[in-house]
C-alpha cells in the first residue's frame, strides 16, 4: 500500500501491526506485509498510527490523499494488480504573525543656517534596508505604528510619512499621499505616537513606506539641540486572528536623529531705518561735538544667544593717534558692559557678559571725536 499527499507530509508507525513502514515523514509511504497486517495498521490499532501535518505558512485550503493498494502479482495470473482510492484532507489556515526589519540609519539633522539664517536643511531618512514579509501570499499590511520621542520645538519638527508632510507640534489626523493610508498623530509629554491604518500595501509597499521616513526641524536659526529617536512599535496584517491566528507584531526598532544647532553669527545694522546695514555720519571739526558710530535704531540681534560677550569698534582709515578718539560711558542701559580704548590700534573694545539689548546700548554710547 502507498499512502500519499500532494502538500505536506504523513508520519506512518507499523507499532506491533506486523507490517513494515518505509519513507515515513514524506509526501509518499509504502506500506508492505499481509492484508492482515496493513489492515491492522491503516485501523491503527494501540500502537500503529498514521497522521498528517502540513508545514507552510501559505497552505492550499484542502489536499488530496491518496490510497494506491498493490498485490504484487503474488497470486494468479495477469500480473500485478492495483487499485487506489482517495479522500480529502480539508486545511484550516491560521495567519501568521507579520515580520519587520529595518536598519537604524541613525543620522544627524545639521542645522543649515548662514549669517543670514536663510537655508532650510534638508529632511534625513530615518530608516533604510527594511525588510518585511506578511507570510501568506493573500495577506497585505493594514498598519503600522511608531514614536518619535525627545521632541523640543514645537511645529517646527516635522516628518515625511507616505509622502504627507506631518508637524509634530499638536495632535493630527489626516490622509497620506502615496498609498492613502489613515494617520492619526497622538502628541504627549514630548513624544508623538503615529498610527497608520487602513492600508492594503504589499510588502514592497510597505517597504518603501518605512525606509522613505524623514524629519525635519524647520527652526533655521536655532533648532533645540538633542537627539529624536525614531521606535517602529507595530506592524499589522489583513489576516486576521480566527483559528487563533496572530495579525500583529511587536516591534521594538529605534533609529536616533541627533538635531545639531549651528552656532549663526550675530547680525548688526547701524541705521534701522535705511536700506543696507551701514551708517554714515559727518564730523565737523569747528564744532568739535562727537559724533556717534551707529544711529539711534541701529539693531544688534543674536538667534543663538542672550548674550555678547565682546564689540570691536575700529576706526579704519585716515587714523591720527591723539587726535581722534572712540570712548564710552555707560549708562543704565548698558548694564555691566565695559570699554577700553586701544589708541595704538584705534580700536574701542566693548566687553563683558551683557544682554544682547545692553550690548546694543553699549554700542549706541560709542561717540568719536577729532
Amino acid at each position: 500500500v502507498t499512502l500519499s499527499v500532494a502538500q505536506g507530509t504523513l508520519t506512518v508507525t507499523a507499532g506491533g501491526s506486523g507490517a513494515v513502514v518505509t519513507n515515513s515523514g514524506t509526501a509518499s509511504v509504502t506500506i508492505t506485509g499481509t492484508v492482515t497486517q496493513i489492515n491492522n495498521l491503516l485501523s491503527t490499532d494501540a500502537t500503529s498510527t498514521v497522521s498528517y501535518i502540513n508545514n507552510s505558512n501559505d497552505p492550499s485550503a484542502s489536499t488530496t490523499l491518496t490510497l494506491l493498494v498493490s498485490d504484487n502479482g503474488n497470486t494468479g495470473t495477469g500480473g500485478t494488480l492495483t487499485g487506489t482510492d482517495t479522500a480529502t484532507i480539508n486545511i484550516t489556515q491560521i495567519n501568521d504573525a507579520p515580520t519587520l526589519t529595518a536598519t537604524a540609519s541613525n543620522p544627524t539633522f545639521t542645522e543649515a543656517g548662514t549669517s543670514s539664517q536663510s537655508l532650510q536643511a534638508a529632511a534625513v531618512t530615518v530608516f533604510s534596508g527594511t525588510a518585511v514579509n506578511a507570510v501568506e501570499a493573500a495577506d497585505t499590511v493594514t498598519g503600522l505604528t511608531f514614536t518619535v520621542s525627545g521632541l523640543l520645538d514645537g511645529t517646527n519638527e516635522s516628518i515625511v510619512v507616505d509622502g504627507r508632510t506631518i508637524t509634530l507640534g499638536a495632535n493630527s489626523s489626516g490622509t497620506t499621499v502615496t498609498n492613502g493610508l489613515t494617520y492619526n498623530v497622538t502628541i504627549a509629554s514630548g513624544t508623538a505616537t503615529v498610527i497608520l491604518s487602513g492600508g492594503t500595501l504589499s510588502n514592497a509597499a510597505t517597504q518603501t513606506l518605512v525606509n522613505g521616513i524623514s524629519y525635519q526641524n524647520t527652526n533655521i536659526d536655532n533648532p533645540t539641540d538633542g537627539n529624536r529617536v525614531f521606535t517602529l512599535t507595530q506592524i499589522v496584517d489583513s489576516g486576521g486572528t480566527a483559528n487563533g491566528g496572530v495579525n500583529a507584531t511587536t516591534l521594538s526598532i529605534a533609529s536616533t536623529v541627533n538635531v545639531n544647532p549651528v552656532n549663526d553669527a550675530p547680525t548688526l545694522d547701524l541705521d534701522g531705518s535705511i536700506t543696507g546695514t551701514g551708517y554714515t555720519t559727518t564730523y565737523f571739526r569747528n564744532i568739535d561735538t562727537p559724533v556717534r558710530v551707529a544711529d539711534t535704531d541701529l539693531v544688534l540681534a543674536d538667534v543663538d544667544s542672550a548674550q555678547l560677550n565682546r564689540i570691536r569698534v575700529e576706526i579704519t582709515g585716515n587714523y591720527s593717534n591723539g587726535n581722534d578718539l572712540l570712548t564710552f560711558t555707560a549708562n543704565v542701559n548698558t548694564g555691566s558692559v565695559s570699554g577700553a580704548w586701544d589708541a595704538a590700534n584705534a580700536r574701542m573694545t566693548l566687553s563683558g557678559t551683557g544682554t544682547v539689548a545692553q550690548s546694543q546700548a553699549a554700542l549706541a554710547a560709542v561717540p568719536s571725536t577729532s
